[in-house]
């Protein structure tokens, strides 16, 4: 048995009107036509689909019935196949919750935002940038579809796709004395003034790395702004460490800082793309996803460097 969409669909609006000359108009094409197509579908099935009353229109017989609620079934199924292929292709619409770390929104988002624009022109992405514990609450809680973070502190229920591993490196004033050294030992600033981006978890992890060395480090200022850290940097007030390094090694206030290698061997972050476990992703945060994805493979034209 061969049965086309279109058939069903001319059984479908025929059940519908209750007459094939008004099926027929609504459908653009002529009566006979229309009815033929009728005739031969309820050949193919094998019974009267419709009963035809003179003058009267048509009524659904006991097996038209059973046939055109499967159609509609199957009709159904073939509208949301069609949604969801038109939007996982190039011209995928629909909006996406995102989710950022806001260090690495100013270190990556005005570039990635600007080729989504471009490439998935359809797409809408609501950003809201956040730390590292607030934007793995905003996927608990559903805020978020897909966080871009680090692959520090997360719970069970999140999946991460790993997209690019970051060293943590020093920042230094230009004028401090390591500052042209092609590396420096944590050592070696034990007893500097040590700035400290005291962040939720992010914290947690700056100071794992001062453990992992057997120093203590002199805290002398604390802040949430990884940009006031850097302008006390620059004005000499102590050194700071960082991962997601900036392209510029000038402050707000023009002050220059310097980022060197960390002699110790010390655990790197993963930027990566985070999002509840088990859990499907829609056809916009998918195609979101895997632009992400590219965006930071390093063979790819668009992947940025990795900072100083």
């Amino acid at each position: 048995m061969h049965l086309s969409f279109r058939a069903l669909r001319y059984a479908i609006a025929v059940s519908e009107f209750g007459n094939i000359t008004q099926a027929a108009r609504d459908l653009g094409i002529s009566q006979p036509s229309l009815s033929a197509a009728i005739t031969d579908l309820e050949h193919a099935v094998g019974a009267k689909l419709f009963i035809r009353h003179h003058a009267r229109g048509v009524t659904l017989s006991a097996a038209g019935r059973r046939f055109i609620a499967e159609c509609e079934v199957l009709m159904g199924h073939v509208r949301q196949f069609q949604d969801r292929v038109g939007q996982i292709g190039p011209e995928t619409r629909g909006e996406v919750r995102v989710g950022c770390l806001g260090t690495l929104a100013l270190r990556y988002l005005p570039r990635l935002l600007a080729e989504v624009s471009e490439r998935l022109p359809a797409l809408t992405v609501r950003l809201d940038e956040a730390s590292q514990a607030g934007i793995l609450d905003g996927l608990l809680q559903g805020r978020h579809e897909i966080a871009i973070g680090y692959d520090y502190g997360l719970p069970p229920e999140i999946a991460a796709t790993r997209l690019k591993a970051l060293p943590p490196c020093v920042l230094l004033p230009a004028s401090h004395p390591l500052a042209a050294a092609p590396s420096v030992s944590l050592a070696d600033l034990a007893e500097a003034p040590y700035l400290l981006l005291d962040l939720p978890i992010t914290r947690d992890y700056f100071l794992s790395l001062f453990k992992a060395a057997g120093i203590t480090p002199a805290i002398a200022y604390r802040s949430t702004s990884f940009e006031l850290i850097r302008g006390l940097v620059g004005q000499g007030r102590g050194y700071t460490i960082h991962n997601a390094l900036p392209d510029t090694s000038a402050t707000y206030d023009g002050r220059q800082v310097i980022a060197r290698p960390i002699r110790e061997t010390l655990a790197p972050v993963s930027i990566c793309a985070l999002h509840l476990r088990g859990q499907s992703l829609r056809p916009p945060a998918q195609a979101f996803h895997s632009f992400v994805t590219g965006f930071f493979q390093p063979t790819g034209s668009t992947a940025p460097p990795a900072g100083i």
